[in-house]
């Protein structure tokens, strides 16, 4: 490849083949799996997903089989027609497949950029119109990534790989020690026969196993199938792993509840060392190259079936009229849950079967070849052949370029990432000078009353001179945290962030009933802003920290924030909000902390008692 990136033989790399197969199975399981497989087998999970990876293992085999006997059947029988009626109709009901499984990657991604707070995306889903118009530029960008040849659009995949793969794998890493092993081992009393149908309703997740018929006419015949096999098996067996993790993370009774559990664990997890207290906010691309997988690798699909069936050259306007049906069906089922249960149905009962079904009626369908025909066949390849040598040899070394097409995709991610990263995880698009940043927020409630009574530190600007940036406090009665935020912005003039909250205190004299503190929890734990890893302390005298938060000299999220990193080199850890959701959720014990006051500033230490001042929901 001396003048380009991409090769122009007509041939794929077993590794190329590979990728592109195991990227779109990962992305589509991954964001999916976690989330049903709570919610259908709930304590049985980890003998859900097992059921399910065999069940997959069966599958691809099935596939794998089905390649091998289409590759021996002109040995055994003569080649075949491809330009048949049969071949035709198969095509044209495969193109219809996968323009189904378009639309529910275009509801998918929807839900997923929405769910990752990326900028003008509102509530609804597909049944908004704008949110339509905000996934136009990555469907612009899958779009410019499909409409080339297959020497490219693999070469696209493999880029793209260690961007989608690796981010989400380390993610889960550094999460292994907020992991409740105990999901790991089996629980419930769910049939066998309960699991194995809720593991076969998981199956068509892993139905774009199925390119592999069609990537296997054009890779290196002299590469080995096994490696590819295998790497699909791996990464199905990963996907399960991961989801199993995240379960462990979340709870299972969490996950089963949070469409988007993918999306929301990145807020239960921080960097260790605090390098980062949102780690959610880089994960942001690794969400968007798992959806361009998704789309892109589809649309390059329905393009090769219309030029396989019909022999055309220039076929893009299929594409765009995949991506008008699709968006179609997505606007006539917006309902993320229910188009889920709905396409997974479609799955099994529907597209799983015509996908082992459709590739022996193409091949037993069609007609034999003439000899006449395989020879024309055959000196045609060859001239093909010899002409990409002769252009080939003609080309001078020169450095590896980008062409015009290039060029574009690469802009268009730089972009998009731009855009993202830029605006944090947000989907509030003023300026900073037009956003407040509370750092300490302090929730109590009056007696006889259900309205929360909440304190904010919020951080004032810096301006010059000054040494520090203290707290200005202002306090609300509210029901809501969008209440307060609404109250906030007709009082202040500037709309509230949440995404900065450094310590979450609740004061223990005035909130005693069982289920007030954990009704505020679940209000936390519904706002996006707000990060799961935020430590939560206990106050027995709330107007004397109020007073110390008016009258520092010093900011007092920073000081709190030191103070619990101080806590936790020893022995005890101080909560976090994600410790106490589990708690309300699962029933895991948590054991609060909290703060007081010394003879030089404050202090923290544990609560003596055997449980927690509310209990479970």
């Amino acid at each position: 490849m001396e003048g380009s990136m991409f090769s122009n033989n007509g041939r794929i790399s077993e590794k190329q083949m590979r990728r592109t197969l195991v990227l779109p199975v990962f992305a589509g399981c991954i964001f999916v799996l976690p989330h049903f497989a709570a919610k259908l087998f709930g304590d049985n999970m980890i003998r859900g997903i097992v059921c399910f990876f065999v069940l997959a293992v069966i599958y691809c085999t099935l596939i794998y089989r089905i390649g091998k006997w289409k590759e021996e059947m002109p040995e055994m029988y003569g080649e075949r027609d491809d330009r048949s009626g049969i071949k035709k109709c198969v095509e044209m009901v495969s193109m219809l497949r996968y323009t189904i499984r378009l639309a529910f990657y275009l509801l998918l991604a929807i839900m997923i950029l929405g769910e990752a707070q990326v900028p003008f995306m509102r509530e609804g889903g597909g049944e908004k119109i704008s949110n339509l118009f905000v996934l136009l530029p990555l469907l612009l960008v899958a779009f410019y990534g499909a409409n080339h040849a297959m020497e490219k659009v693999v070469r696209i995949h493999e880029m793209v790989f260690w961007i989608t793969f690796v981010p989400f794998a380390i993610m889960i890493a550094f999460g292994f020690r907020e992991v409740d092993w105990s999901v790991w081992i089996p629980a419930g009393d769910m049939s066998v026969w309960e699991i194995s149908a809720n593991s076969l309703l998981l199956l068509p997740l892993v139905l774009p196993v199925e390119n592999y018929l069609r990537l296997k006419k054009v890779y290196n015949e002299k590469s080995s199938i096994a490696i590819s096999y295998s790497a699909v098996l791996s990464m199905i067996g990963l996907a399960c792993v991961l989801s199993v993790l995240i379960a462990g993370i979340y709870g299972i009774c969490g996950a089963a509840g949070e469409k988007m559990v993918t999306i929301a664990i990145m807020r239960y997890i921080r960097l260790p060392l605090g390098i980062l207290e949102r780690f959610d906010i880089l994960m942001i691309w690794f969400f968007m190259t798992g959806c361009f997988v998704l789309i892109c690798n589809t649309l390059f699909m329905i393009r090769q079936m219309y030029r396989e069936a019909f022999s055309k050259k220039h076929v893009w306007w299929i594409m765009v009229a995949a991506c008008v049906i699709a968006g179609i069906l997505v606007y006539s089922f917006p309902k993320y849950e229910y188009s889920l249960l709905l396409f997974l149905w479609y799955g099994i009962l529907i597209d799983l079967p015509l996908s082992l079904i459709l590739p022996f009626l193409e091949v037993t369908g069609s007609k034999r070849k003439s000899r006449r025909k395989v020879d024309k066949q055959r000196r045609d390849r060859e001239k093909v052949t010899a002409r990409i040598k002769e252009r080939r040899k003609r080309k001078k070394e020169e450095f590896r370029k980008l062409n015009a097409v290039e060029k574009m995709c690469m802009w268009l991610f730089m972009g998009m990432f731009c855009v993202v990263a830029l605006t944090g995880c947000g989907k509030d698009m003023r300026n900073v000078e037009q956003r407040d940043y509370a750092t300490v927020l302090l929730v109590s409630k009056e007696t006889n009353r259900d309205l929360y009574h909440i304190y904010l530190g919020i951080a004032k600007e810096h301006r010059v001179g000054e040494k520090s940036q203290v707290e200005n406090v202002v306090d609300f009665e509210v029901a809501t945290l969008s209440e307060l935020k609404e109250k906030y912005e007709e009082h202040r003039g500037k709309s509230l962030s949440l995404m900065h909250i450094k310590v979450l205190l609740w004061d223990m004299e005035n909130m005693k009933m069982q289920d007030e503190f954990a009704d505020f929890l679940y209000e936390l734990d519904k706002d996006n802003e707000v990060a799961k890893t935020s430590p939560v302390l206990g106050i027995t005298d709330a107007g004397k920290f109020v007073s110390f938060l008016e009258q520092s000299e010093t900011p007092v999220g920073t000081y709190v924030s030191a103070l619990v990193q101080t806590f936790d080199r020893g022995k005890a850890k101080v909560p976090w909000l994600k410790d106490y959701l589990k708690y309300i959720r699962e029933g895991e014990p948590v054991y609060v902390c909290q703060i007081e006051e010394a003879k030089q500033g404050w202090k923290i230490q544990y609560v003596h008692t055997d449980k927690v001042p509310f209990s479970r929901n």
